[in-house]
């Protein structure tokens, strides 16, 4: 029944490819037909004397009858199914039947095993040589007669060597490799397609039909490695790559089958080895430049799936339990099989190779790392691991300037990323088995990766391999110190340091890297990134006095390295850590004075535009933040309050920052002097009114009440507004400020509005009279002052 199961699949994927080989081939033969007409219509057309122009008085109408029909295109049914196919399934037929005779026969015992194996090698040669002489009077059935021949002489020689003994293994082989020299001779001599097919088939389905169930693994790879070198051999000979890639697919089939049956943790070592040979068969030949397009893509597709197929072996074989091999031999095995890989990239100019096999490298390396290696081996699988990496950066560094130098430097920047990949596993297995995370040895691994990371940058002169450095740090320590409790993690703090050090100094002291501009804004980048981790593991242990001098320190740092953006940045930074509430707004208020005056000096944008944002943020906190109110309980002092820094220092701030703000063309058109003092009256007369609430309140906090709070409330807001306008439009007049008389006249006319249709409305008929009498003379006394003492200065 085995066999029978063997015998019926064998015949499925025989007939499955004789149907796709037969379409192709028809399809082609169809094409050279279509040419060959065309041809002839061409030499017919040239051959044709000139005819002179007739009369176009004369011409008759064209008639429809005479106009040449379009031949329709007819496929030749007959021919595919009547010829092409049964010739085929003839073929298979054969094979068949002597397979089944032959089990028939070692069941029943009824021909001795030397006479077996006569009477299939027999057969098998009449039938190769014999289809050949027939291939002169029946193309199709002559190529499958030999084509089973070839089979039943691989069955023979397979059986005289596994089931009988009966020939030494030299022999045996050498038997296989003159049947596989003599049916490729017969195809690249006949140009037999179908010969060549039906033979590769019959070839690997040998071990198949006739095995015995026991495992001879170096019988089996070497006997496939023969059929592999036969099938190349036609395959480049006559220009067949699909045959090649059609062995290559074969050849998986048949290692895979035998690994899912016998392979087990003492075999690894032979079955890698045999794996990588095997691929080697398909991915070095070197195939005749082709001009077809399907060919040339068949040849590369051959020799990237040849080298990436024991890649992924590795990688299904990590995931078990089966690969338990040392470390050292899995790192030798991928460094060849990466070596394979270039030389794949070379050859087949399919430059994603190296970076895929990079890629797959990191991968294998990070399922390998298992609890039997960790934590019992770490030092020493860590040393391994990092080999491959440091292999491939010095191969990019000695071919850097060659045509693969790209291709090198991307596998080598994968595989130095990859890193982060075995942090983590390793992470995973020794947290897990519920040890202590080994912070020191994991993070000194990934940084030397950094560093590879780095020199590439470095030698490049290029910033993006100095920040794909640093996010490798960064991510690396972020990783670290997730996994463990913040008082086991703080004291690792000079990791960090160390790290943002390192990646500050390189761009600031190196001299390639101060040639790019995103290497030296590399160095600022570092501070900002590392900081925040710093920040973050030790807030709380060192309190916020050392930790504001840090922040200063990173300041420092980016002045001295010429990035006075990133030093404006920590010292903004160092100002919420040292202050709260209300000082922080104060402090940013000033800073963003300081701004101001650094940008009139330096005239950069960047200065101008962390002012603006600073000032934004001190209105926003000042204004639309209720927290304000929660910062301190009220005390009952009238006017000398902590309401009274709290708003009147930022205020003072923003009204001067005008000053400098008028000697920047930059500030003058986006009429910013006119927006810091707008803001800062804003919160001069935001204070008038919290101080007048501050004086009628009672109890721990301050209530507004604009409307409802009785008479004397009302006329002391209303006073208050009234003084602050004139006040305004005093200021405003001696300094010949627009800004201070239009927000003079803007909180002139609220009063005279409060005032008129709420004060005094509110307390009867006579004095409703009365207000509107008084609100028109305010406004006349305002349009008096305005044109005698403004205007007319303006004029």
């Amino acid at each position: 029944m085995e066999v029978f199961v063997g015998l019926l699949g064998f015949g499925l994927l025989v007939v499955g490819a004789v149907a796709i080989v037969a379409f192709s081939m028809a399809s082609r033969a169809q094409a050279q037909v279509r040419q060959l007409e065309a041809l002839v219509q061409r030499l017919t057309a040239s051959e044709l004397p000139p005819t002179e122009p007739a009369n176009t008085e004369s011409v008759e109408p064209a008639r429809d009858d005479l106009v040449p029909e379009k031949k329709k295109k007819v496929v030749d049914w007959e021919g595919l199914i009547g010829v092409r196919l049964f010739a085929w399934l003839g073929g298979i037929a054969l094979f068949v039947g002597l397979a089944f005779f032959l089990r028939y026969s070692i069941q029943e015992n009824l021909i001795a095993p030397p006479l077996r194996v006569g009477l299939g090698g027999i057969v098998g040669a009449v039938a190769l040589f014999g289809g050949a002489y027939l291939r002169s009077k029946a193309d199709r059935a002559g190529q499958a007669i030999s084509g089973s021949g070839v089979a039943i002489l691989y069955a023979s020689l397979y059986a005289a060597r596994t089931l009988y003994d009966l020939l030494p293994v030299s022999v045996t082989f050498a038997g296989m490799a003159l049947v596989t020299v003599a049916a490729g001779l017969l195809a690249v001599r006949k140009d037999a397609p179908m010969l060549a097919i039906l033979g590769l088939l019959g070839g690997f389905m040998t071990p198949f039909l006739l095995s015995a169930g026991d495992d001879r693994p170096v019988a089996l790879f070497v006997y496939v490695a023969l059929l592999d070198a036969g099938i190349l051999a036609v395959a480049i000979r006559r220009q067949w790559p699909g045959l090649a890639l059609l062995g290559l697919g074969s050849t998986t089939a048949v290692y895979s089958a035998w690994a899912y049956q016998f392979l087990d943790a003492a075999r690894v070592p032979y079955a890698l080895m045999a794996a990588a040979i095997l691929a080697s068969v398909f991915a070095i030949p070197r195939w005749r430049e082709t001009e077809k397009g399907t060919q040339r893509d068949l040849v590369r597709a051959t020799a990237v799936l040849a080298s990436a197929i024991p890649f992924v072996l590795v990688l299904i074989l990590s995931g078990t339990n089966v690969l338990r091999a040392s470390p050292f031999l899995l790192v030798g095995y991928l460094a060849v099989l990466e070596a394979g890989a270039w030389f794949t990239t070379t050859r087949a100019a399919f430059t994603p190779m190296l970076p895929i096999a990079s890629g797959l490298t990191a991968v294998i390396l990070a399922v390998r790392a298992s609890e039997d290696l960790f934590p019992s081996q770490r030092g020493l699988v860590l040393a391994a691991f990092a080999l491959l990496p440091l292999l491939e950066t010095g191969a990019w560094y000695l071919r850097r300037d060659k045509a693969d130098g790209p291709a090198l430097r991307l596998s080598a920047a994968i595989a130095l990323a990859g890193s982060i990949l075995i942090v983590g596993r390793v992470l995973s297995v020794e947290v897990h088995a519920g040890g202590p995370a080994p912070i020191l040895e994991l993070a000194l691994y990934a940084f030397a990766h950094a560093a590879g990371l780095a020199t590439i940058g470095v030698v490049l002169g290029s910033g993006a391999g100095l920040l794909g450095a640093q996010a490798l740090a960064v991510a690396t320590l972020l990783l670290l110190f997730g996994v463990e409790s913040r008082e086991v993690a703080r004291g690792h703090w000079p990791l960090i340091v160390a790290s943002m050090l390192a990646f500050w100094a390189i761009p600031f002291t190196i001299r390639p890297a101060q040639r790019d501009r995103l290497a030296r804004l590399s160095g600022g980048v570092a501070l900002v990134l590392h900081f925040p981790i710093f920040y973050g593991l030790l807030h709380g242990a060192w309190g916020d006095g050392p930790l504001g001098a840090a922040a200063l320190v990173c300041a420092g740092l980016a002045l001295a390295s010429g990035m006075h953006g990133f030093a404006l940045l920590f010292v903004t930074a160092a100002i919420p850590i040292w202050f709260d509430n209300e000082w922080l707004t104060a402090v940013w208020a000033f800073e963003a004075l300081a701004l101001a005056g650094w940008h009139a000096r330096k005239s950069h944008a960047g200065l101008l535009a962390g002012s603006v944002l600073l000032a934004a943020t001190v209105m926003v906190r000042l204004l639309a933040n209720p927290a304000v109110w929660e910062y301190h309980a009220r005390n009952g002092t009238p006017i000398f309050n902590w309401e009274l820094y709290t708003f009147g220092l930022p205020a003072l701030a923003l009204l001067l920052a005008p000053r400098w703000l008028r000697t920047s063309d930059v500030a003058r058109s986006l009429k910013l002097p006119a927006v810091y003092a707008g803001a800062g009256i804003a919160l001069l007369f935001v204070l008038l009114n919290v101080e007048i609430a501050d004086f009628h309140s009672t109890g721990t906090t301050v209530s507004f009440h604009l409307s409802q709070g009785g008479f004397r409330q009302d006329m002391t807001y209303s006073l208050g507004w009234g003084l602050f306008a004139l006040g305004l439009l005093a200021v405003g007049i001696a300094r010949d400020s627009r800004a201070l008389r239009i927000g003079s006249l803007i909180v002139s006319s609220l009063t005279a509005a409060k005032v008129t249709l709420h004060d005094l409305w509110a307390l009867g008929s006579l004095y409703r009279v009365a207000s509107f009498v008084g609100l028109a003379f305010a406004l006349l006394a305002v349009s008096f002052f305005m044109q005698r003492y403004v205007l007319r200065s303006a004029k």
